[in-house]
C-alpha cells in the first residue's frame, strides 16, 4: 500500500488546541525575551503587537483565502521559470562519469592490479623460496627494467606483462635451486607522472600509480570540459598516438578492454567535440549525445536505448540547428542511416507527457527523464538501466513538488500558531527554557516532500501494486549502502554509528551517550532508512524500553526534549510537529548524503 508523508497531518489538531487556549495575555519578560534567538524574539514581537491591536485578543486561523498571495504566486512563477529553462537544457551524456567517480576509485600505490600490470621501473618485486633454500627478497626494477637476482645475476622483466614477468622470475630461481619452491609477489607499484591536456577541467601533469589507467588520470583533471570530446581521447607516448579511446565503449557498452595501463612520459589529449545530437522527449534516455563522422541517427537510437514502450509506433520529428523542421521521420534503421544530422540538431517527439523528473544516485544512467501518464517508479528504474552494486535501495527517496509545497505551508502555519499560543501562554514560555533554540531550528527547516514508496526491483516487478506513479518535478534519489545509524535529539553524544544487526534500538542510544535527564522518553521517534517511522517509549520509572523495533541501517533514532504541560494537557501535542518535521527531514537528508 502506497504511504505518503504529510507533515499536516500531524498539525490540524495542533491548531484546534492551540484555538481553543483561552487568551490570558500577559507581559513576557524582557531579560528573558532578550536571552532568545533573534529570529524568534522578532516574530515574538511582532506576535505581541499584533494581539495589542486586536480587539478579541483571541488567537485566530489565517483565512484560507489569504493562503497564497504574493509569496507563493511568486514562487509559483519563479519555480514555472526555472522548469521552463530545464526543459529548453539537455544533460550532455556522459559527463557525469567524472562527478560521480567516488574518491576510492582514484588509483593509490598498492599492489591492485591485474596479470595484464606492465612490469616497468620503480616496481619492487618480493621473492620467497621455500623448500632445500629459504631466501627472501625484495628487488626493485632498474631503469633497464631488469632485477637483480642474488647470486643468478640480471633478469630482464621490463615491459612484460606481471604474469610474464613472474614465469620468468619463477623459472629462472627453479632452474639454479633444486627442491625449492618460489612465491612471487609485487610489493610496490611505481609512481608515473602523466601529462593530461586539452579540453579537461585541470590540464596538468600529475603522479599517479603506476596502475592508472586513462579514466582515472582524466578523473584526477576534474574530467572531461563541456566542449571536450568523449569520442576520439588520444594516447600519445614519445610523440606517437599509440591509443585513440572512445569511452562510448565503456559508458554504454561495458567494453574496457581499449582502456589500458599508462605508462610514465604518457600524454592524455582530449579533442574538441565534433557533433552532439539531442535525443529528446520519446526516448529511453533523453539527453545529448556526441556522433563521429562517419555515425548516422542509428547510432543516435542505439546510444540513447530507443524509443520509449509508450510510444515506440510514433512518428519522430528532426529539429535542425537552424530551426528547419522535418516531420513524419521513418524510424526504420535502414532510413534513419541515411538521414544526414549536424551539430546541435534534434530528434524528438511531441506527446503528451505530463512532465520531467530526475533520478539521482546508483543507477546505471542518473539525470532527466521524460515521463508519460501512468509511469511509475520501476518505469524509470528500467530506463535509467537499474541499480548499481552499491545501491540500497531501501533507502530511496522519492521526492514531490506538491507534498513539499504543502508540508512547507503546515509547517510555518504552525509555527506561527505555536509563536500565538507562546505568547499567550507567557508562563509557557518561559518555563520552557530550551523552546527558543527548538523554535529556530523549525523556522528554518525545510519540508522533504518525501513521499514513502517501494523501491526494491525485484518486488516492483513482480507486484506491479507497490509502484508508485510519477509526477512533474519528482526526484529520486537512490543512496549507496549504508552501514551506519543515526542517533540525534536530546542524548549525551549524537552521532553515527557503525550498524550491528544484533543491536537493539537502546544499544544505539546508550552508545550514544543515553538520554539526557530532558530527554522525552516516551516519544522517541526511529525513522526506518524507506521513510516509515515508530514511535518507542521507555517505561517511566526505568531505562527500559517497554517494546523494541527493527533497526536497519540507515535508520535514525530521534530523541526529543521533554517539554512541559499546560493546564493539564501535555505541551508535547503542540509541539509534537516540530519534532515530527526535523526527524523527518534529518532522515531524508540522510538517505540522500550517505
Amino acid at each position: 500500500m502506497k504511504k505518503f508523508i504529510f507533515i499536516y497531518s500531524l498539525l490540524l489538531p495542533n491548531f484546534i488546541f492551540a484555538q481553543s487556549i483561552p487568551s490570558n495575555l500577559s507581559t513576557i519578560d524582557t531579560e528573558y525575551l532578550e536571552s532568545l534567538p533573534e529570529s524568534v524574539r522578532a516574530d515574538i514581537e511582532a506576535e505581541i503587537e499584533k494581539n495589542k491591536t486586536d480587539e478579541t485578543n483571541t488567537l485566530k486561523r489565517r483565512p484560507s483565502s489569504e493562503l497564497y498571495k504574493y509569496e507563493t504566486v511568486m514562487e509559483w512563477e519563479q519555480f514555472q521559470r526555472q522548469r521552463n529553462e530545464e526543459l529548453n537544457k539537455s544533460e550532455r551524456f556522459g559527463l557525469n562519469l567524472f562527478r560521480s567517480m567516488q574518491s576510492s576509485f582514484m588509483p593509490i600505490n598498492e599492489p591492485n592490479f591485474g596479470n595484464n600490470y606492465i612490469l616497468d621501473y620503480g616496481d619492487i618485486v618480493e621473492i620467497n623460496l621455500y623448500g632445500n633454500t629459504a631466501l627472501s627478497y625484495e628487488l626493485e626494477v632498474k631503469r633497464d627494467g631488469t632485477i637483480s637476482i642474488p647470486e643468478l645475476g640480471s633478469t630482464s622483466v621490463g615491459g612484460l606483462n606481471y604474469q610474464q614477468g613472474v614465469d620468468k622470475i619463477v623459472n629462472k630461481i627453479e632452474s639454479s635451486y633444486t627442491g625449492t619452491q618460489v612465491d612471487v609477489n609485487l610489493k610496490e607499484i611505481r609512481d608515473i607522472k602523466i601529462l593530461v591536456t586539452g579540453n579537461v577541467e585541470y590540464p596538468g601533469i600529475y603522479t599517479l600509480s603506476g596502475n592508472s589507467n586513462v579514466l582515472q588520470a582524466l578523473n584526477i583533471a576534474g574530467g572531461v570540459n563541456e566542449i571536450g570530446t568523449l569520442r576520439e581521447i588520444e594516447i600519445k607516448r614519445n610523440g606517437e598516438t599509440v591509443s585513440v579511446v572512445d569511452l562510448y565503449d565503456a559508458l554504454i557498452f561495458g567494453d574496457i578492454s581499449e582502456i589500458n595501463q599508462l605508462q610514465s612520459g604518457d600524454a592524455i589529449y582530449v579533442k574538441p567535440l565534433k557533433k552532439l545530437v539531442r535525443a529528446g522527449s520519446g526516448f529511453f534516455n533523453e539527453a545529448l549525445f556526441e556522433l563521429k563522422d562517419t555515425e548516422s541517427l542509428t547510432d543516435l537510437f542505439k546510444f540513447s536505448g530507443g524509443v520509449n514502450k509508450n510510444i515506440a509506433n510514433a512518428e519522430f520529428t528532426l529539429v535542425r540547428a537552424d530551426g528547419t523542421i522535418q516531420n513524419d521521420i521513418d524510424i526504420d534503421d535502414r532510413n534513419l542511416s541515411k538521414i544526414d544530422v549536424m551539430h546541435l540538431d534534434s530528434l524528438y517527439f511531441i506527446t503528451s507527457n505530463i512532465g520531467t523528473i530526475r533520478i539521482f544516485g546508483e543507477v546505471a544512467r542518473p539525470g532527466a527523464y521524460s515521463i508519460m501518464p501512468g509511469d511509475d517508479i520501476y518505469d524509470i528504474l528500467e530506463r535509467a538501466g537499474g541499480y548499481t552494486n552499491e545501491a540500497y535501495p531501501f533507502g530511496g527517496v522519492l521526492k514531490r513538488k506538491k507534498v513539499e509545497d504543502l508540508e512547507q505551508d503546515y509547517m510555518e502555519k504552525s509555527y506561527r500558531n505555536l509563536i500565538s499560543f507562546l505568547v499567550q501562554n507567557p508562563d509557557k514560555l518561559e518555563a520552557n527554557t530550551g523552546i527558543g533554540m527548538i523554535l529556530e531550528e523549525f523556522k528554518s527547516l525545510k519540508a522533504s516532500g518525501r513521499v514513502v514508496s517501494e523501491f526494491d526491483f525485484q518486488e516492483l516487478k513482480e507486484n506491479p501494486s507497490k509502484r508508485t506513479t510519477l509526477s512533474d518535478m519528482d526526484e529520486i534519489h537512490i543512496p549507496h549502502r549504508s552501514n551506519v545509524v543515526y542517533v540525534y535529539g536530546d542524548v549525551g553524544n549524537p552521532k553515527a554509528l557503525s550498524f550491528n544487526d544484533m543491536y537493539p534500538a537502546n544499544e544505539y542510544i546508550s552508545l550514544a551517550g543515553g538520554l539526557n535527564r530532558s530527554a522525552d522518553k516516551s516519544h522517541i521517534l526511529v525513522i526506518s532508512p524507506n521513510g516509515e517511522s515508530s514511535v518507542l517509549n521507555y517505561s517511566k520509572f526505568t531505562n527500559i524500553l517497554r517494546e523494541d523495533i527493527d533497526i536497519y541501517p540507515g535508520s535514525m533514532i530521534y530523541v526529543p526534549q521533554k517539554i512541559g504541560s499546560v493546564q493539564g494537557v501535555e505541551f508535547y501535542s503542540v509541539i509534537a510537529p516540530i519534532f515530527s518535521s526535523l526527524a523527518l527531514s534529518l532522515a531524508s537528508l540522510n538517505s540522500i548524503s550517505d
